[in-house]
């Protein structure tokens, strides 16, 4: 499995890292625009990311118009019927409104931080993306 994991924060990108890396490939992006290349870089290959995790706190872009842009360039630049990645959101309990906001834009979960690695992988297991995460 194809992993991107966006934020800011070292430690927590680090732990997504360790923890997602022994039944997937993960790759990193410390910024949305970074985030927005890797995805169309992957465009049009036989892997693009099935899994993207995105931290709601980034700095130089909004996570609605992440998940939007991310949505955008699959739609334009992927391969016929291929499907989309499944992006996770990892959101500070108090920020909820903003979250909606990106399952309007096409996330397809969310979890609260800190992040809590059974649940995690419970979350990416009900995705179908792996059998068994544990």
């Amino acid at each position: 499995m194809e992993v991107l994991i966006i934020g800011e924060d070292f430690f927590s990108r680090r732990f997504l890292q360790l923890t997602l890396s022994k039944f997937a490939n993960c790759k990193i992006a410390v910024s949305g625009r970074q985030a927005i290349n890797y995805v169309k870089l992957t465009l049009g290959r036989d892997r693009p990311y099935q899994l993207i995790i995105v931290d709601n706190n980034l700095f130089d872009m909004d996570v609605t118009q992440l998940v939007k842009n991310i949505r955008l360039l699959e739609e334009s630049g992927g391969k016929p019927g291929s499907p989309k990645s499944k992006i996770l959101v990892l959101s500070s309990p108090h920020r909820h409104s903003s979250v909606l906001d990106t399952f309007k834009e096409g996330c397809d979960g969310w979890i609260t931080k800190p992040i809590d690695e059974e649940k995690l992988l419970e979350k990416i297991h009900r995705f179908g993306l792996v059998e068994n995460c544990s």
